[in-house]
């Protein structure tokens, strides 16, 4: 099973499978690039199966074999079925019979596909690698077609549109099939191993208890996960002291695409939910000797944060990206002080982003920077705050007013320095 992206060639739209409003659809998806082919989400790997009469039996495809498509990152296979929803027949018109689903098991004779060429091939020979193909549903005897029925159609800036298949054949519904490196599925393999590991780990947490060994079990795979995203090799160094020294675009993609982002605030939220019998933790208990495991946790947390946005390119995507992360904010924001990296996190998250720091950035996070001046005296607070007020070297003067009105305020006057 060689794993390929299809790419529709008339469309210029790579064949994705992935969740949208909790329930997983199949769509052609629209890049904000320059290059639709480079848009590589890993969301969009398929894993090629040459169906046999005998189920042991592997090898190379050729024209006249039957073909399956694994989608890898949820195991879902790719599928056509009749669609009974009216809005979507109507949207679609009368000539698309079935959309394109995912289902989740490979028996399922509805995701049988032949792959037809597009130039003159003798019927027994292989398929070759980088070929363009059009693909015809077998139990249906249809052919995948393309649309422009968003199913995001609620969305401002719609990027999922909908595919079906329809009784005619048509030269410009052809996908080229591209190859992928074996480095990126192995990068997608662990990816996706940890997202599931994890998510165990939050609903351990949610349920108020995990074990010594649990707990010891998911500090290691955080701290595989710092390595991983970071792009550093573990040598025996101290997890928190990683420098990335270039960022791995790809590989901070997938923190986002498999989920990880979001098991990592899971993981920052659950412990502190208070179930009735009160909570696993308390942030003010924290340093306490007994609890720095789970602080040593919550730092490897938000080092992942932090690497997952480190250099993000500057452009839509990072926006998109740093959005991700930044509609967590309050999480991050109500954890400052606590000794596990939330502010260091929070700054290197809006330090030179001026939608971001002109968005988030109100009276209460800077007075809670004021604040822990107070308690801890440590100029590193002041010096998040210096941080959040400058831009790409630009002054952003509304946070600039609110730092010195704040600062300079009455109240806070015993944490400034007098001079005669």
């Amino acid at each position: 099973g060689e794993v390929v992206r299809l790419f529709h060639a008339e469309q210029e739209k790579f064949l994705t499978c992935d969740e949208y409003k909790s329930k997983n659809h199949v769509f052609l998806r629209t890049t904000l690039r320059q290059s639709a082919t480079s848009a590589t989400s890993s969301n969009a790997l398929w894993e090629v199966e040459v169906v046999h009469h005998d189920p042991c039996r592997g090898g190379a495809g050729h024209w006249n074999s039957l073909y399956r498509f694994k989608h890898l990152a949820t195991g879902n296979y790719l599928a056509a079925e009749v669609d009974g929803s009216r809005s979507t027949k109507r949207s679609l018109g009368e000539r698309i019979k079935y959309k394109l689903v995912a289902v989740p098991h490979g028996n399922d004779i509805a995701s049988l596909f032949e792959l037809d060429p597009t130039t003159l091939q003798k019927t027994d020979s292989f398929v070759p690698r980088n070929s363009y193909v059009r693909l015809r549903h077998l139990c249906t005897n249809t052919w995948i077609q393309s649309t422009n029925v968003p199913i995001d159609y609620e969305e401002d800036r719609p990027i999922r549109l909908m595919l079906g298949t329809c009784p005619t054949k048509e030269d410009k519904e052809a996908f080229a099939i591209v190859s992928v490196p074996v480095m990126e599925i192995r990068d997608l393999d662990f990816a996706n191993d940890a997202s599931a590991m994890l998510a165990t780990v939050v609903e351990q947490f949610n349920q108020g208890f995990i074990s010594q060994n649990d707990r010891r079990f998911a500090i290691k795979l955080l701290e595989d996960v710092v390595f991983f995203v970071a792009d550093v090799l573990n040598s025996g160094q101290l997890v928190l002291n990683v420098v990335m020294s270039k960022a791995n675009r790809e590989r901070q993609k997938l923190m986002r695409e498999q989920n990880i982002l979001k098991q990592i605030f899971g993981i920052l939220k659950a412990p502190f939910k208070d179930k009735g019998e009160g909570p696993l933790l308390r942030l003010e208990e924290l340093a306490d000797q007994k609890n720095a495991p789970y602080q040593y946790m919550l730092r490897l947390c938000y080092r992942v944060l932090r690497h997952s946005q480190d250099d993000y390119r500057k452009n839509q995507v990072r926006l998109h990206h740093m959005e991700h992360i930044a509609k967590q904010f309050g999480v991050m924001q109500s954890q400052i002080g606590y000794d596990i990296l939330a502010e260091d996190t929070i700054t290197a998250l809006l330090h030179n982003n001026r939608k971001l720091l002109e968005k988030h950035i109100t009276k209460t996070e800077v007075e809670t920077f004021v604040s822990l001046v107070r308690r801890n005296r440590e100029p590193r607070f002041l010096d998040y705050l210096s941080d959040l007020c400058v831009s790409n070297i630009v002054a952003i003067p509304v946070t600039q007013e609110l730092i010195c009105k704040c600062v300079l305020d009455p109240k806070n006057n015993d944490i400034l320095i007098k001079t005669e």
